[in-house]
């Protein structure tokens, strides 16, 4: 009875540590899928955020895997010498496994600092993306709205072109030549005959021939 519930707390422990293990996996490589489709194209850069956020949980998995692997060593090796049989392991194999104990914390601490590291990273890229897409947005209504301001002027234009068209169909000539005219009328009007005198000048002729006489 003893031996069966042993052997049953065992499995479950067994199966615990398998279902972290792959859960942890699967984690990592959903976010390092999110991430690499966020960086292929700009419409998933949102996976940018998921990704930088699904790094948090990951970091302290890895952190706490470590810690309890470096804390519970004699715990897991006296377990798996106990029960070699059920996990078909020999002595050498799980000295083999107790040598390599050591590399196997550290390089969980290194994923961790990977993990840390590549949790900065996409940070930096999503900022630099937002940034991007803003100097963008302000580059784009910049040149609509210099595009709106020379239709404006343009506009301007053709209607002052319009309105003295207009003033010059109206008038018949334009204002120049009509008060060229009307100065040129002027003069010859106020401008003495020369004829009118020379005949006046005869008609006093006349009459001092008369008086003469």
């Amino acid at each position: 009875m003893n031996a069966a519930v042993e052997e049953d707390g065992f499995s479950g422990e067994t199966l615990y540590i398998f279902d972290v293990i792959v859960s942890l996996g699967c984690l990592l490589i959903f976010s390092s899928f999110l991430a690499l489709c966020g960086l292929c194209h700009e419409t998933f850069t949102l996976f940018l955020l998921i990704s930088s956020w699904l790094c948090i949980p990951i970091i302290f998995a890895e952190l706490s895997a470590s810690i309890g692997l470096a804390s519970q060593e004699d715990y897991i090796f006296d377990t798996m010498t106990r029960h070699k049989t059920e996990l078909n392991l020999s002595n050498e194999q799980i000295s083999t496994l107790r040598s390599w104990d050591t590399f196997a914390i550290f390089s969980i601490l290194g994923l961790t600092f990977v993990e840390t590291g590549r949790f900065c990273l996409l940070r930096k890229i999503r900022k630099q993306v937002a940034e991007g897409r803003k100097e963008y947005r302000e580059a784009l209504d910049l040149q609509l709205e210099e595009e709106e301001t020379g239709s404006l002027q343009a506009k301007l234009l053709i209607d002052e072109k319009y309105s003295d068209l207009r003033k010059m169909t109206r008038t018949g000539i334009p204002s120049t030549e009509r008060s060229t005219a009307t100065s040129g009328g002027w003069r010859a009007r106020n401008t003495p005959s020369h004829s009118g005198g020379g005949e006046e000048g005869g008609d006093d002729g006349g009459l001092g021939s008369i008086g003469k006489l």
